[in-house]
């Protein structure tokens, strides 16, 4: 149901750089609950300002009884509804936000919390376009060798170890000095990973001296989680990836064993000794398949 709020907001996204395929599933999600809204209370017209908080839930509750929506695509269309009242209260068409409290369901926990392959190709690009060779060496480091956010940050020039020439025993790698629970661990260098960090240590202002920050900029030396987020929402955006897949560290560091695992199946000691996990329950969490996965693979038992 379009209104003149909608129509007004659906540009601005337009304006703000989504994607066709991010603006139409908003539109989607906004013309489930302003139809739902409009029959529900008998209005002609889907207004705005009739909402209150409680109508949220009921919405929910319709979803799962009657749809039977999955908890994922409730959660997609509650995070577009969200984002529309909170601009109708940004600009100061409603006095009050009430979808401040309308909550997300809680998902499987076991969920591919990853990029598919289709938009780790897609990120991947975007980075390597930007020719940043800092951000290259971040996003390899995440996506390429799994480590976790706190682990990149903490990085020092010293723990890069670089080889002219590897062999089966003298190779590349990251030294994960503290890890998760204080364990200090080694991850070998892919050929990518290698290649980022051996272009990117080239320009940094204190290549030999092992306890300088690895990160260093204009600004100074990268230190908080938030600017490695922005710097990955910048290039999901670029790669036109829907704002209702997160791409964040961690979805890197899921990708990396997604991926470990698609090429060696079932080798999950190897997996939880690069990922740095004591309790191979833990790596277990990355088996399991996504949707197109156990698609693909029951066609093949025809």
């Amino acid at each position: 149901m379009k209104t003149d709020a909608t129509t007004t907001w659906f540009e601005k996204l337009k304006t703000d750089g989504r994607s066709p395929h991010t603006v139409t599933g908003y539109a989607r999600a906004l013309d489930l609950f302003s139809d739902w809204h409009a029959q529900t209370y008998g209005d002609v017209e889907f207004n705005p300002a009739k909402v209150i908080p409680k109508d949220f839930k009921e919405w929910v509750s319709r979803q799962q009884s009657v749809e039977r929506a999955k908890p994922a695509t409730i959660n997609q269309r509650v995070a577009a509804v969200r984002k529309f009242f909170a601009w109708l209260h940004e600009n100061g068409q409603l006095t009050k936000n009430p979808a401040t409290e309308a909550k997300f369901l809680d998902t499987d926990k076991t969920e591919f919390k990853g990029l598919d392959e289709k938009y780790y190709r897609q990120l991947s690009r975007a980075v390597y376009l930007d020719e940043s060779l800092r951000d290259i060496a971040i996003f390899e480091a995440l996506a390429g060798a799994g480590l976790r956010v706190s682990e990149v940050l903490d990085m020092q020039v010293g723990d890069l170890v670089i080889r002219e020439r590897d062999t089966r025993d003298n190779f590349s790698f990251i030294t994960v000095r503290e890890g998760k629970g204080s364990k200090r661990r080694t991850v070998p260098m892919s050929k990518a990973v290698k290649s980022a960090f051996s272009n990117y240590i080239k320009t940094h202002p204190e290549p030999t001296r092992p306890q300088a920050k690895l990160w260093s900029g204009q600004r100074g030396a990268l230190s908080s989680p938030s600017g490695i987020h922005k710097m990955l929402v910048h290039y999901a955006r670029v790669a036109k990836i829907p704002d209702e897949i997160p791409v964040h560290a961690h979805t890197l560091r899921h990708t990396f064993a997604y991926l470990f695992l698609r090429k060696y199946p079932g080798d999950i000691r190897t997996l939880a000794d690069l990922l740095g996990h004591n309790d191979l329950k833990t790596t277990m969490r990355y088996t399991a398949s996504t949707e197109a996965d156990k698609a693909a693979k029951m066609a093949e038992m025809d």
